[in-house]
């Protein structure tokens, strides 16, 4: 799996700069959560709402971002998000004297960059690769996530608690200075043969492009699993409450870092041992990975077990999220894969988003628990992957 790093020097500069910037957001999501979040103060709605501002932009600009990944050169798109989300992560500081609004507004600002640079990177990744190194340069980048998010969530918890908000946001800034660095050497990554800026639309991607059973089930795959990702939240708010630290960021972090171990080994085990099997068993189990996991967290009574159980249920998200993209690079061609990207993944947060706002406020008005949430998100993950079974037999009749 390492081989395509070490023999791809332009696949290693865009995983460098992946490692940087994930590893300062890291960092950035413990300190704004700390300094928002405080459920001991009522703060559920604030995480819930900091959830929906991170994801809201990339629902309404991820079709704008695909199309754009679609006829621009990727690395410049890539290049100057990179520059953008750089000064926007510094500029939460001054925001802080303005309230938990101007906070808010200026994360949404980064997510609107965001949903440029996602569609961007999933669609150049098979530039630089070869088909059959395409597994493994996506395992990789998710690895890169859960590692990442390891040492930044638990690195960001010490910071935080012990240097202050502050000092974490300029980390994250100048991580993003050094993913555009990276990125600015890369080629330039143009999505036809002969760098024409031809007419691109979603709407003719939408009405023309999903002509197969496929490729509707690869775009739709991460907006089913987003009706149970009010988990997210859920997360942070069980994280906080964990009673881990005077601020409950060691909580917070130590929820993350048992996260990504999951996501890690999820990605090891599967690379490892499974790699022969096509992308939707993957996508099959890892969805009862993620149903099994959340029950649990909903009716764990103690940290370790709650620890475990967020352990397993990211073992099972990994898969269902690199193996998704993976299906998504496979069988789409380069000039449209911008926009199946920005469809796979705004689909996701818009699924995502809904369920959040309503868990958060049916648990603000007594009708649910946290943990309730969980639950019910596990429960329909299961339905997912039983669903899944007669599907994959649908598909592959009419493929």
């Amino acid at each position: 799996m390492f081989q395509v790093l070490k023999e791809n020097k332009d696949f290693r500069r865009l995983f460098l700069g992946q490692v940087f910037s994930l590893a300062g957001d890291w960092f950035n999501f413990v300190a704004v959560v700390t300094l928002i979040g405080d459920v001991r103060g009522g703060g559920i709605m604030a995480l819930a709402w900091l959830t929906v501002i991170k994801q809201l932009p990339v629902i309404l600009f991820s079709a704008v971002g695909g199309v754009f990944a679609d006829r621009f050169s990727r690395r410049k798109i890539m290049l100057y998000s990179d520059l953008i989300r750089a000064v926007l992560a510094v500029l939460i500081i001054p925001a802080t004297n303005y309230g938990p609004s101007a906070v808010l507004a200026v994360i949404g600002l980064s997510a609107i960059i965001s949903a440029f640079f996602d569609p961007a990177r999933t669609a150049c990744l098979p530039q630089l690769v070869e088909p059959s190194q395409l597994r493994s340069a996506n395992a990789l980048g998710s690895m890169a996530w859960s590692t990442c998010m390891i040492l930044g969530a638990a690195l960001g918890g010490v910071v935080t608690e012990y240097f202050g908000v502050n000092f974490a946001l300029i980390i994250d800034g100048v991580t993003f200075l050094v993913s555009a660095w990276l990125i600015y050497k890369l080629p330039p990554l143009y999505p036809t043969q002969h760098h024409v800026h031809t007419e691109v639309t979603f709407r003719d991607f939408i009405k023309y492009r999903l002509f197969s059973v496929e490729r509707k089930i690869a775009v739709l795959v991460k907006g089913l699993f987003g009706i149970g990702a009010a988990v997210n939240f859920i997360q942070s708010v069980i994280g906080l409450s964990l009673g881990i630290g005077a601020s409950g960021a060691g909580g917070l972090s130590a929820t993350l870092c048992a996260r990504a171990f999951g996501a890690l080994s999820g990605m090891i085990v599967a690379k490892k041992f499974f790699d022969s099997k096509s992308e939707i068993d993957l996508i099959t189990v890892g969805m009862f990975f993620c149903g099994l996991s959340y029950f649990a967290v909903g009716i764990s009574e103690s940290i370790p077990l709650f620890l475990f159980s967020m352990f397993t249920a990211h073992f099972g998200s990994s898969l269902v999220w690199v193996y998704s993209t993976i299906w998504i690079q496979r069988i789409f061609p380069n000039e449209e894969r911008g926009r199946a990207a920005g469809l796979d993944i705004g689909l996701f947060m818009l699924t995502s988003c809904v369920v959040t706002v309503l868990s958060g406020e049916l648990i603000t008005r007594g009708l649910l628990t946290p943990r309730g949430v969980a639950e019910m998100c596990g429960v329909f993950w299961i339905l997912v992957a039983v669903t899944f079974i007669p599907i994959k037999r649908i598909m592959h009749r009419y493929a």
